[in-house]
This record gives structure tokens, C-alpha cells and sequence, in this order.
């Protein structure tokens, strides 16, 4: 696995690359990066999923950023929105998971089983803060610190 990222473009809200394998595109990396919060959105074409590419992406985004700007915090912002139509659910990966693990674990536990969770946990972000305006089902936004 190869992955590099190509074509990009910027915005008032961050950057965003296509990711490419080879040759191959398999998705999109959006990233931006404030007063040492780190954001980011990875979507993996659906045939591509749960093979490694998304914490791939996430990790070599993180280190490239993280070595001219120290990153204190990431911020998982997992929401329902139009643009998860392509989704049965109409919701990110993520809230999906989250909401599926809140009802047989806390809130905490149930933000370190999405896949940011996991992928936070192996770049040493151990602690998990839920933000307050996190209130209902259709969005929420967690902090994860070292």
C-alpha cells in the first residue's frame, strides 16, 4: 500500500486531497488544522473500505501536518447530512457506529469504537472528551487528547 495524495485544493476551510494507490484513486482526504485542532474527513470508495486505506490516509496526513504544526487535540465531527445520501443510514461512518455503541456502552467507550477512535488510539490519543452542544443523534463532536 502506497498511498499519496494528489489534485489538491484549498479553501477557507482547510485542504483537500484525492488519495490515490498506484494509480488507482480511492478516495478523498479533507483536512484542516486550528490552534492545534486537527480535523479531518477521509472517505474511502465503498469497494475499498476495511482494508487499511482510511487509517493510512489519517496517519500520513497527520504526521505531515503534525511536523510543522504540533497537534494537541483531534476533533471527531460525525454528523447526518445530504452528503451521506450515498449511505443507507444518511450519516457518517462514524455517528453510525457511535450511536449503534451507545446503547450497550458509555458514551466515551462508544466514541473509541468508530474508526477515528480506533485510528486516535494508535497515534496516542488516549483521553476523550464528548463536547456539550453533542445533544442529539445527528450530530456529534468529540475531542481526543493524549
Amino acid at each position: 500500500m502506497d498511498i499519496q495524495f494528489t489534485n489538491k485544493t484549498t479553501s477557507v476551510s482547510g485542504i483537500k486531497y484525492d488519495i490515490i494507490d498506484n494509480t488507482q484513486h480511492i478516495g478523498t482526504v479533507e483536512v484542516g488544522i486550528d490552534k492545534g485542532v486537527f480535523l479531518c474527513s477521509i472517505d474511502i470508495l465503498a469497494n475499498l473500505q476495511g482494508q487499511g486505506y482510511g487509517f493510512k490516509a489519517f496517519e500520513k496526513i497527520f504526521n505531515q501536518i503534525n511536523s510543522t504544526q504540533t497537534i494537541h487535540t483531534i476533533r471527531g465531527s460525525w454528523h447526518e447530512s445530504p452528503l451521506y445520501s450515498h449511505v443507507p443510514s444518511g450519516m457518517s461512518t462514524n455517528l453510525s457506529i457511535y450511536l449503534q455503541s451507545l446503547q450497550t456502552k458509555s458514551k466515551i467507550d462508544s466514541a473509541f469504537s468508530t474508526p477515528t477512535g480506533k485510528w486516535v488510539k494508535k497515534l496516542g490519543f488516549h483521553n476523550c472528551k464528548i463536547l456539550p452542544h453533542s445533544q442529539n443523534n445527528k450530530h456529534v463532536e468529540v475531542d481526543f487528547t493524549k
